[in-house]
């Protein structure tokens, strides 16, 4: 019972995460999903888990998998993790996203680019 109520919460932790760095609300979310804002609540907090069919709304908005949102949290959606980095590439200077772009590079990140 205490590994489904924390799976339950790590779920919805996971699910809250994404939302809220895409900056959505949960009724924006609830809309888009077709439930109310008391269900996305519900499973941010841990108090419910979602159909497969809402569980696959969430993911397709979110851009996460199900793997993501049910494993424990140490696979976690490539392309995601792209956008983040995006975002936060394209806050530095000129001179840091070269050092950037070089880091990745020596590391084989970049492969294929030149």
């Amino acid at each position: 019972m205490q590994r489904d109520e924390n799976l339950s919460r790590q779920m919805g932790s996971r699910i809250r995460r994404v939302r809220e760095t895409k900056g959505m609300t949960q009724v924006d979310l609830a809309v888009i999903c077709q439930v109310t804002r008391e269900q996305i609540q519900r499973i941010e907090n841990g108090n419910k888990r979602p159909s497969y069919e809402v569980l696959g709304a969430i993911c397709q908005e979110l851009n996460i998998t199900a793997d993501y949102v049910i494993q424990d949290g140490q696979r976690v959606n490539q392309e995601y993790l792209l956008m983040e980095y995006a975002k936060y590439f394209m806050q530095l200077d000129t001179r840091d996203q070269q050092v950037a772009i070089s880091a990745n590079k020596s590391i084989g990140g970049c492969k294929g680019n030149s």
